[in-house]
Parts: structure tokens; sequence; C-alpha cells
């Protein structure tokens, strides 16, 4: 993963996205086999679910940048110097509070990165929230003179919560979005590389070309596999290391996750058009 002191490294926040996408993808499985034992624990997922989706968005809007002043006073305590917090000492997804997708004000620029996907995304978080705040902070009746149904808003707010094929269409049309950049990037790149073969005087000035691509790398990120040197954790990706952490000794869930996933991300169609290494095990691990 990259090192660096910029908080808004273009590669940083490329690697941090991939990953809180992928913890994304393993609550939308859970939302879609319909493992949830109430209402209270649909809310909360769908809420967590949302959130992973606008913060990968917001990552990859490269528009928006991330500033010292607005990080959490909390996380500069971890820094060695709290007044100039870097990309080194903190993840850049980390400094993304909820708010951010809660005050209207992102995404703001038309035609930026993802800007569809974003927007939708930020539309049903907001039909969620409430409820999620409201099971969460608020007791379910007030007591006035007596008990009153009516002091009950929850009742009301779960009625505009989204359902699971609204929340799995967006995370649909994320991805799609994603494999059109991608499919972009890898046209470039035979035209990069058949213009150098050609005349490999043009390098440099065709060099600056590759600053603009992302997608390529993120989707490469879905399936990179990672080793846990602190432990004796198997060699995997992020998002079933991270299911393995939430669920000890369900080796079913873990199959079934990674069928998912397979599934979601179409690899038989897409995996063929990249250049992965053969050790990284694709859609198995």
């Amino acid at each position: 993963m990259a090192l660096t002191k910029d908080l808004n490294n273009k590669i940083h926040r490329i690697e941090s996205s991939a990953a809180v996408f992928q913890k994304g993808i393993y609550h939308l499985f859970l939302l879609s086999n319909k493992a949830e034992i109430d209402i209270y624990s649909t809310i909360i997922r769908k809420y967590q679910v949302l959130f992973q989706l606008c913060l990968a968005c917001y990552l990859l809007d490269f528009n928006a940048n991330i500033e010292v002043k607005n990080i959490n006073k909390r996380l500069k305590k971890f820094c060695k110097d709290p007044n100039s917090p870097t990309g080194e000492e903190l993840d850049p997804a980390a400094t993304v509070t909820h708010s951010i997708f809660e005050n209207g004000n992102w995404p703001n620029k038309i035609g930026s990165t993802l800007y569809t996907t974003s927007k939708t995304s930020v539309t049903l978080i907001s039909k969620v929230v409430n409820a999620r705040h409201n099971l969460i902070y608020r007791p379910f009746l007030l007591h006035k003179d007596k008990m009153h149904w009516g002091d009950c808003t929850l009742i009301d707010l779960l009625k505009e919560v989204p359902n699971t094929t609204d929340i799995m269409a967006v995370y649909e049309q994320f991805i799609a979005e994603v494999f059109q950049y991608q499919a972009i990037e890898i046209s470039d790149q035979k035209k990069i590389l058949e213009a150098l073969n050609k005349n490999p005087r043009e390098f440099s000035s065709i060099l600056g070309k590759g600053d603009q691509k992302w997608a390529d790398y993120f989707v490469q990120l879905q399936f990179w596999p990672f080793a846990d040197k602190g432990s004796k954790r198997p060699t995997e990706t992020l998002l079933i290391t991270y299911a393995r952490m939430l669920n000890p000794n369900n080796d079913q869930i873990l199959s079934d996750l990674r069928k998912f996933r397979n599934n979601f991300l179409q690899i038989e169609k897409i995996v063929p058009l990249m250049n992965l290494n053969p050790s990284w095990r694709v859609g198995e691990i």
C-alpha cells in the first residue's frame, strides 16, 4: 500500500476506496441473503452498506480534497504533529465523517468521477439515516402525561428506508461505471504501447496520461491477496479476511461470500482483460 505524507495522494485514496468497498460488499452480501433477524439489524446494516459506498465514491472523487482542519481531533492525537497529520499516519477513509454525506454539500460537481452513483448513494443514505439515528439514540416512546404511540417517530421513518433491491442496484451502478472507466484505460494503454513501439521518443509526452488512470488499479485491488505477517491468518483478499474476522470458524459463509463476489464482479468477463498475477488465485481467495 502507498505510504505518503500527502493526505490526498491519489494512489493512497484508490487503495483506501478499494478497501472500504470490499467491506461494503460483505454487508451487501448479508443483506441480499436476508441474514438479519429483525428490522433493527437490517436498518443498521443498510446504513453501513450505503456509507461504505458513499465513502468509496468520495475517495475516488479527486476533486474532493481532505483538509486538515476537518480531521477529527481524536485522530490527530495519533499523529507525530497533531497540527500536521500525514498520509503515512492516517488512512484517508479514517478522516471522513458521516456528516459529509448527510449535510448535502457533496457531491457538488456535475461531471466529476462517479457523480451519478455518488448522488444516488447520498440520496439513499439520507432515507435511512434518521431511522438509524432514532434506533441507536432515541427512546422508543417519550413520556409526557402518558405514553403515546404518536411520540414514536420511528414507525414513519421505517417506511422511508430503501429496500435491498434499490441498494443492490446502486452497487451495480457503481461497479458498471468503474468497468466503463477501466475499459477506456485498457484501450488507452494498448494505444500508448503501440505508439511507444513506433516511436520511443514519444514516451515523455504521453507519460502524463497515466496520471488519469484509477479504475484498473481499483479493480485489481478487489483480488489482491494480502499476507498477515502478525499472525497465522491465511493470505487472502481484504474482503475474505474481513469476513473471517467477523465469522470465525464459519467456512460456509466464506465460501458463499466468494461466490457472491465473483458473480458481482463478473470475474469470468473481467479477469481475462486484466494482467493479473496467477499466484493471486483470483476467485479462490
